[in-house]
């Protein structure tokens, strides 16, 4: 890797490279895998799709399914309107949605120019696919629980809980009230807009500015910034 960071940015250009989404080359994520492990560990999403003219759109969380590599399964409440107009399936987008922050211009060190915003986001596009068997709605079920009580178990002391621990009664009722489906990708695309087209001497500036603001998702970022410029911040490279 070059220890010259205008090597680096030379390498990159402004045009858009998105088959589906405005994603300039500076701040394509260019490894699936990257995207893929942003899903596992952020599953929250906006799903939209059209119908009848109009634009619909829900939150869920999607997760990978088990039973089919590649897929992801979610759910939604059965009286979602979505869920009656896709009952017959249809294409759908989910936006995932990281961090976000603003940066300030006032934070430029190197050149003039105007506010931006640093942020990460994750689009799937894919067919979905309504379940109708009750053994695929628990495994669904199933593998959201055991999915996200992993995720805690992680981070923390946690103590997983199960659905096993659920009255039957309430359970079914749960079951009965709901709408599970697959979703099969047929494009995954992700944009990090992390100022990778910006002098480092700016890069580090910036990363001070957000340390000391107090949006929301700031220090997300700052730490993201961290990784993708690690080797240039720690060598003291002036370039």
């Amino acid at each position: 890797m070059p220890r010259d960071y205008d090597a680096v940015r030379s390498a990159k250009s402004m045009q858009d490279v998105g088959q589906h989404v405005f994603i300039p080359e500076h701040y394509c994520i260019e490894q699936s895998q990257e995207l893929l492990d942003y899903i596992t560990a952020n599953p929250m999403c906006q799903v939209s799709c059209v119908h009848e003219g109009r634009v619909l759109s829900t939150a869920m969380p999607l997760i990978a399914c088990r039973k089919d590599a590649g897929s992801y399964v979610g759910h939604m409440a059965r009286r979602n309107p979505m869920a009656d107009a896709l009952s017959k399936g249809g294409e759908v987008l989910a936006v995932f949605s990281g961090p976000e922050a603003y940066v300030s211009p006032s934070w430029f060190t190197q050149r003039q120019t105007v506010p931006t915003w640093n942020y990460l986001s994750v689009q799937l596009r894919g067919e979905w696919e309504q379940l109708t068997r009750a053994e695929d709605i628990e495994a669904v079920m199933s593998d959201t629980v055991v999915h996200m009580e992993g995720l805690l178990a992680e981070t923390s002391q946690h103590k997983a809980w199960n659905m096993q621990t659920v009255d039957p009664d309430l359970y079914a009722g749960l079951l009965h009230g709901i709408v599970a489906f697959r979703l099969k990708p047929s494009s995954l695309e992700g944009v990090k807009r992390l100022n990778q087209d910006k002098d480092i001497r700016d890069i580090d500036s910036i990363m001070r500015g957000l340390s000391a603001s107090s949006q929301r998702h700031s220090r997300e970022i700052v730490a993201l910034m961290q990784t993708q410029y690690a080797e240039f911040l720690s060598s003291g490279n002036d370039a």
